[in-house]
């Protein structure tokens, strides 16, 4: 008996854990973003001294320590002429080129932006590489950093190739600095010239910077073209064969929205929500998934004009199926080529009405002869049915008493 009282507890806890986990998969958010990227897609991200940051995609699988996520490389340069590697110091730690890049984070990506910015550490070993050799090189925790010589044999390859992916080929301002040093000149550090030459030039020489940066693009809610403008209606991705450019839709870590209820009326979901913003830029948007967490269809479909209210979704309207995972979110919309920020996706989980059952006439009518039943004598039977209770019952008290006394006579 101990034993199955100490199972019920447990049997309770497992049940509970249970539910638990069946609403964590029902809350669970979009996994990626649609569609994917190429490594010749360009992506805008961030915003420095008031012109939006251009991004060029390396490698759009891995990053730069060959995680999930994607790597990339700023399109142009920034800072031109103004950059130099170090006064003194061919060292990439303690540089002034690290803490332009430190600088270079603060200033063009807010606190959202950085969230999606992984910290990577990595270490490079000494290598010949452009006929030059080189020192070896580390990154320790930073989010912005220059290119190594190594990554750029790697993402770019021969001297051809480095000179299709760089601008302003002809200009000195076009010379932009390498993290990695020179390994036997402790007065030069590594630097690409006019475009292709890669070579080491003296570090206090104010050139100009080409940073990087990794980014968890499965983090961010939508990739969307970059020159969407935030419109209501739904969002069409233009069909290209050649270079796309890009923009993110990304979480904003403190929006206060939520999905209140979710009724079914017909073929319309009847959303009531909370916690959305009433500034001209606020849309409510849906996003529509299949079963494998493929982002189907993003559709903007109003904007709110209150904190709280009730959005009516029609399925029909939209050619949405049953089979498709809905969420909702409350989109910040941007201007062309800006970062957009929204509420988590929430899930529409509906709650299918409570069904009234009718009770007809003839129920009642039913219903009431049956409770006549239970207190009126039949004509079968003369006495209601509580009063041979009654009696039965006053004679097994009789009988109890009546052995009670025979007990005590037989004992005298």
């Amino acid at each position: 008996m101990k034993k199955a009282a100490l199972l019920i507890p447990a049997f309770l806890l497992f049940v509970c854990l249970l539910g638990l986990n069946a609403d964590a998969l029902a809350e669970e958010a979009p996994k990626a973003v649609s569609p994917a990227v190429s490594s010749s897609d360009l992506i805008y991200y961030g915003v420095y001294k008031g012109e939006p940051v251009l991004w060029r995609v390396l490698d759009a699988e891995e990053t730069n320590t060959g995680e999930e996520g994607i790597f990339l490389l700023t399109d142009g340069l920034i800072d031109k002429g103004q950059v130099p590697f170090d006064e003194t110091s061919t060292l990439w730690e303690g540089s002034l080129a690290q803490q332009w890049c430190t600088n270079f984070l603060n200033q063009a990506f807010n606190e959202d932006e950085q969230a999606l910015i992984p910290a990577t550490s990595k270490d490079e070993d000494e290598v010949y590489l452009y006929a030059l050799s080189w020192r070896a090189v580390s990154l320790k925790e930073e989010k912005v950093f220059f290119l190594s010589v190594i990554e750029l044999e790697k993402y770019f390859g021969s001297y051809s190739e480095i000179n299709k992916n760089t601008v302003e080929k002809s200009s000195l301002d076009s010379y932009w600095w390498l993290r990695s040093p020179h390994r036997y000149h402790d007065d030069y550090h590594g630097i690409v010239l006019q475009g292709s030459y890669i070579h080491d030039y003296l570090p206090y020489a104010a050139w100009s910077a080409r940073p990087c940066i990794n980014l968890l693009l499965q983090d961010a809610i939508m990739l969307l073209p970059a020159e969407d403008d935030g419109q209501l209606g739904e969002l069409i991705i233009p069909e290209t064969n050649g270079r796309r450019e890009w923009k993110l839709l990304i979480p904003k870590s403190d929006h206060p929205f939520q999905v209140d209820r979710v009724i079914v009326d017909g073929s319309n979901l009847n959303i009531e929500y909370s916690g959305a913003g009433t500034e001209a830029s606020a849309v409510l948007s849906l996003i529509a998934e299949n079963e494998q967490g493929e982002t189907l269809r993003y559709i903007r479909l109003e904007h709110p004009s209150a904190f709280s209210g009730v959005l009516t979704l029609s399925l029909e309207k939209w050619g949405l199926s049953e089979e498709d995972r809905l969420f909702l979110v409350c989109e910040n919309a941007s201007g062309p080529y800006l970062t957009g920020l929204a509420s988590t996706p929430v899930e529409l989980i509906a709650e299918e009405p409570e069904a009234v059952e009718e009770i007809s006439e003839a129920d009642v009518t039913q219903t009431a002869a049956e409770t006549i039943s239970l207190t009126e004598p039949s004509s079968e039977n003369a006495y209601p049915r509580q009063y041979i209770i009654l009696v039965c019952l006053a004679a097994a008290a009789a009988a109890s008493l009546l052995m009670i006394v025979f007990r005590r006579k037989k004992q005298h």
